[in-house]
C-alpha cells in the first residue's frame, strides 16, 4: 500500500511542523495547552502508523479454524476502529472462506485478536473495562475523555464492562466445574505390599561419609505351599 506508507512517513514530520507553527502563533500558551495540541496531532500520526503496521499481519498461510483446510479469498473488506484520541484506524483485510466446510472469516481480524462488531481497539476496550470495574459507570466517560481523548457513553461503559464480567464468570464457572467433576476410580492395586526401610553409609567427595536412606516396596503373594514371597520390588 504505497499511499498508506507515504501517509505514515509524512504524518510525524507534519505533526511537528503544525505544533511548531501553533506555538509561534500562541507565544503565551501554557505547557498544558502545548501538550494538548501536541497530543492531538501525535494521536493522528499514531493511528496512521498503527494501521500500516497492523496491516502487515495479513498472511497467505491462514487455515480454517474449524477443519484446518486452506482458505480462499473472496475479496477485500474495510473496517474502521477507534483508538486513542478518537482517531480512526482503517483496516483493509481479506474476506476468506473455507471451501471444505464453508466457514467464513477475516484472517487478519483473527490474527490481531479483533472481536466481531467491536468499534474500539482491544487495548482501548481493556482500558474502558478496567475503569468500569473500578469506578461507577457514570464516572468513566469524563475520565476516559480526559486521559485518552475518546468519547463514549455511560451505557457503552456498562455494556462493555458487564460483557467482559459475564465472560469471566463463565470461564470461572467452567474451571470450578472441571475441578469438581468426579475423578475416575483409581486402578486396583495389590492386596498386600511389603515396605522395607534401611540405611547405608556411603563415601562423599572429600573423604567424608554420610548415611543414605533406602526404601524397597514389593507385592506380597503366596506360593503354592502357602509361604509368602515378595515380588515386583522397586
Amino acid at each position: 500500500m504505497p499511499d498508506d506508507l507515504a501517509r505514515v512517513q509524512t504524518a510525524f514530520p507534519v505533526a511537528e511542523q503544525e505544533v511548531r507553527a501553533w506555538r509561534r502563533a500562541h507565544p503565551r500558551a501554557t505547557l498544558t495547552e502545548i501538550e494538548r495540541e501536541l497530543d492531538t496531532r501525535l494521536r493522528a500520526a499514531r493511528a496512521a502508523l498503527l494501521a500500516e503496521v497492523a496491516g502487515d499481519g495479513e498472511a497467505d498461510d491462514a487455515r480454517c479454524p474449524t477443519c484446518g483446510g486452506p482458505l480462499v479469498t473472496r475479496g477485500q473488506r474495510a473496517r474502521t476502529l477507534v483508538t486513542d484520541g478518537d482517531a480512526t484506524l482503517p483496516l483493509t483485510r481479506a474476506d476468506a472462506t473455507c471451501p471444505a466446510c464453508g466457514t467464513g472469516l477475516f484472517p487478519l481480524d483473527e490474527r490481531l485478536g479483533l472481536g466481531a462488531g467491536r468499534t474500539w481497539t482491544p487495548r482501548l476496550i481493556e482500558g474502558i473495562v478496567r475503569l468500569g470495574a473500578a469506578l461507577p459507570f457514570a464516572q468513566v466517560p469524563p475520565l476516559l475523555a480526559h486521559v485518552t481523548g475518546v468519547s463514549i457513553s455511560e451505557a457503552t461503559v456498562r455494556r462493555l464492562t458487564e460483557a467482559v464480567g459475564a465472560a469471566a464468570e463463565a470461564q470461572e464457572a467452567a474451571q470450578v466445574a472441571d475441578l469438581e467433576r468426579p475423578l475416575p476410580a483409581p486402578p486396583a492395586g495389590p492386596a498386600v505390599q511389603h515396605r522395607s526401610v534401611d540405611g547405608a553409609m556411603v563415601p562423599l567427595v572429600g573423604g567424608a561419609w554420610a548415611e543414605v536412606k533406602t526404601l524397597a516396596i514389593g507385592t506380597v503373594t503366596r506360593r503354592a505351599d502357602g509361604s509368602a514371597q515378595t515380588t515386583a520390588l522397586s
